[in-house]
Parts: C-alpha cells; sequence; structure tokens
C-alpha cells in the first residue's frame, strides 16, 4: 500500500514539469475552447508550408483598436468573433499611438500618461521609471485588447508611432499630444539627437518590453507568429530615425529574450521612397498603395524594388476628387492574385475604417460602426487566397 502511494505522489509531482512542457511547446497556449480561431490554412505559421514565408491577409483595419475607450468590450469580442469564424483575416494593423482624424475622437481616448489639475501631463524624469507615470487604465486595457486578437491567432502588426497625430494639419491632435510638452515642434521628434526623441525613445523602449514579456507567456519566442513591430505610420522620411528605432527593438526583444529576433516592419508610402529597406532577412516592407488604379501602382512599385518582397497596402487610397475611397471587391481579386503570384507577403484593405458612417460623430460610436463593417471584399479576398493552397 506505502508503494502505491508512493509511486501517486510521484506521478503527482511530475504533472506540473509535464505542464510546462507542454506549455514550450504550443505557440498559442493556453486557448479556450470558447475562443474562435482563424483556420488553419491561413494562420501566418501554415502560410509558410506554402510559399517558403508567411502571407499577411490584413484585410480588416481598424487602427484604433488599442486606444478607443466608449465601445463594450464584449460587443469588440463579438465583432473579431465574426471575422474570425468568417475567415475575414488572418492579421491586423494597429496603432499604440492615438491618432485624431477628428477633434471628436479626443473624448473617446486613453491616453498613456495622466495629467494633473491644470491639465498638463504628469511625465517622467529621463533618469525615472517610466512604469511610475503611465496611465493604468490606458496600459491594462492595451494588453486586455492585445490578447483579444492573439487569441483568435490574428497576426499584430505594431505601430509604435503615428504622425498623423504628430504633424501641424488641422486634423492632428499634437496640441493634445504628451510630446508638445517637450518640445512645441513635432519635427524635434524624429532628430535622434533632441531631447524630445530622448522621451522617444524611452518610450519606445517601454512599450515593447511590456507587450513582449506579456507575449512571451503564451507562446514560444523563437517560433513567434503572432505579432511585430513597425516604427510608425507615415512618418517622416528620415532614415536615422527609423534606423534607431528599429535598433531599439532588437535591443528591446535581445534583452528578455536573448539570441530571438523579432519581425520588424516599416511602413512605406509615395512620402517615403529613399528610406531604407528593412535590414533582416525576415523584415516585412509594407508599401502603401495612393492611386486608384491599385494594381497598375502595385506592378509599378514591385518593378522598383529588387530583390525585396513586400506587402502592398490601401490604407490611404483615394479617388479622383481627393477622398478615401474602398477598393471594388473585381479589383481587390485582382490584387490579391497577382501578389501571390508574384511571392510577395500579402495584402492590406481599409475594409472596417473609412467607411460611409465610420468616422465618430456625436450622433454614433464605435461599436455602431463595427456592426456595420461590411466583410463581404475581405472574405473574398481570403477565399480567393484559399485557392492557390488547395
Amino acid at each position: 500500500m506505502k508503494k502505491i502511494v508512493l509511486l501517486i505522489a510521484i506521478l503527482l509531482a511530475f504533472i506540473p514539469v509535464y505542464c510546462q512542457q507542454k506549455v514550450k511547446l504550443d505557440p498559442f497556449f493556453p486557448k479556450s475552447i470558447y475562443t474562435p480561431q482563424i483556420s488553419i490554412e491561413i494562420r501566418p505559421i501554415e502560410t509558410v508550408r506554402h510559399h517558403n514565408h508567411p502571407v499577411y491577409l490584413f484585410t480588416v483595419f481598424f487602427p484604433e483598436f488599442l486606444y478607443v475607450k466608449n465601445i463594450d468590450e464584449k460587443e469588440l469580442i463579438k465583432f473579431w468573433d465574426r471575422v474570425v469564424s468568417q475567415d475575414a483575416c488572418n492579421g491586423t494593423r494597429i496603432f499604440v499611438g492615438h491618432s485624431s482624424w477628428s477633434s471628436k475622437y479626443e473624448p473617446w481616448i486613453i491616453k498613456p500618461f495622466l495629467k494633473d489639475e491644470n491639465g498638463r501631463y504628469i511625465l517622467p524624469e529621463l533618469d525615472e521609471s517610466i512604469e511610475d507615470f503611465i496611465n493604468p487604465e490606458w496600459k491594462s486595457m492595451l494588453i486586455r485588447r492585445l490578447k483579444i486578437l492573439r487569441d483568435r491567432e490574428i497576426f499584430r502588426s505594431i505601430d509604435l508611432w503615428d504622425f498623423c497625430q504628430m504633424h501641424y494639419r488641422d486634423n492632428s491632435s499634437w496640441n493634445s499630444h504628451w510630446l508638445k510638452q517637450i518640445d512645441d515642434d513635432p519635427y524635434q521628434a524624429f532628430n535622434i539627437y533632441s531631447d524630445s526623441f530622448k522621451y522617444v525613445e524611452k518610450f519606445t523602449r517601454y512599450i515593447v518590453g511590456l507587450i513582449w514579456e506579456e507575449e512571451i507567456k503564451y507562446i514560444r519566442p523563437d517560433w513567434n507568429t503572432s505579432l511585430g513591430f513597425c516604427p510608425g505610420n507615415e512618418t517622416p522620411p528620415i532614415k536615422e530615425w527609423n534606423d534607431r528605432i528599429l535598433e531599439i527593438i532588437d535591443e528591446e526583444v535581445e534583452r528578455i529574450t536573448p539570441g530571438v529576433q523579432m519581425y520588424r516592419w516599416q511602413k512605406m508610402n509615395s512620402a517615403l521612397p529613399h528610406l531604407s529597406l528593412p535590414l533582416g532577412i525576415d523584415d516585412k516592407c509594407l508599401y502603401q498603395l495612393h492611386q486608384i488604379d491599385s494594381l497598375k501602382t502595385y506592378n509599378r512599385l514591385k518593378n522598383q524594388i529588387v530583390m525585396r518582397r513586400f506587402m502592398a497596402s490601401l490604407d490611404g487610397a483615394r479617388n479622383e476628387e481627393g477622398n478615401y475611397f474602398l477598393i471594388e471587391k473585381s479589383e481587390a481579386l485582382r490584387l490579391i492574385n497577382q501578389i501571390i503570384i508574384d511571392r510577395n507577403f500579402g495584402l492590406e484593405l481599409r475594409v472596417g475604417h473609412g467607411e460611409e458612417g465610420l468616422l465618430p460623430s456625436e450622433e454614433n460610436n464605435w461599436m455602431y460602426n463595427l456592426n456595420v463593417v461590411d466583410l463581404d471584399t475581405a472574405i473574398a479576398v481570403v477565399k480567393e487566397y484559399k485557392k492557390f493552397i488547395k
């Protein structure tokens, strides 16, 4: 009897060790059996088998996902469950920094730093820990919402800075940006020798570390198909700044998980023709196509990029009147066909952002906007892609 009891005790002692080993082997552990995941065949990790590189279908675009607060998160989860259940995408691009295309955004945005009684941000000194000054509501929401996408195996390309919030145009949110307290000139944030950039570096290190340390609780860090970092969205064409942000990403990832290389992205557009392409062989380059004839623009662009795959983006696409527009389904299908033939990295659409009624107003909110999103084109693009892997 004593031998049986001893044997049971030994077996129980090994259960935690066995479970711990299983955690390391599963890149998406743990999963809830109630959480839907995208189809196996379109997961980035699976597309490598068919193309020798991952293919990203960023066909649902919700850049404000991490910082908009006037939204019921239960309904938000239902939205992403709808996206997943219909195989509408396998990844999406999201911004850490808030972007205000309208002053009406401001009451709906959670900022990374709190304000004092005089309405000024409470910022750390350069030699102080940034963690002690971060808005806890902002931090908890960022971690929580990143998890919503990770649980559904949706790849996240995370833009660390967004110049749409930092320029002088009327629709910018620079006047409410915390960096404005350091220097009134937004372009100093892109001068790597300025005091403003010292805070850019401090915050970049913090956010990369925060996200990556949270991520490796659930994935194998040497098998990362769940997220990647991009220096910024539509940032000025300053090579020194871009290269330094990429270095910071590498340094923080190396600090947390030595020997692991992070996926890094670069967002390119017509304003950035001479900016260096991504440095690492596994880095991704996302090129923005502005013109109406996206296929013609894509074909011209691919001939300009030698020996480098890239991902085509329709963020910022405008019609002849200069207004944002959503690509026709037929054009999107022609585009994804050519992208796969060229063995490129994928396609980003604007489905979910910029549609009629999607910008905030006093009469609606983000939940209404998400409920009216038409996923038809996104679903069609993914179906078209599946034809290549059967």
